[in-house]
């Protein structure tokens, strides 16, 4: 059976440099067995996954750079 690390965590964090280390990373981490039929299955899922979430950043980083300059616009307007 294939072995997948699901990570639970959203964000980067410091990991301690202590005996609690290993406490700390099963908060976080699940250790889950697949089927031969469902790894393949799971990594393209995860792939699709990651280019969405990739395309949403993308999309509400151009959505704010638009936001930001019709703000900049309306504040012109304002002062003519």
């Amino acid at each position: 059976m294939s072995r997948v690390f699901v990570s639970q965590s959203s964000g980067s964090r410091p990991l301690p440099q202590n005996a609690a280390l290993e406490r700390h990373m099963q908060r976080f981490l699940e250790h889950v067995k697949l089927s031969p039929e469902a790894a393949p299955l799971y990594r393209r899922a995860a792939q699709q996954y990651r280019k969405l979430k990739t395309l949403l950043n993308r999309l509400d980083k151009l959505s704010k750079t638009i936001l930001h300059h019709k703000a900049k616009l309306a504040e012109s307007k304002r002062r003519d």
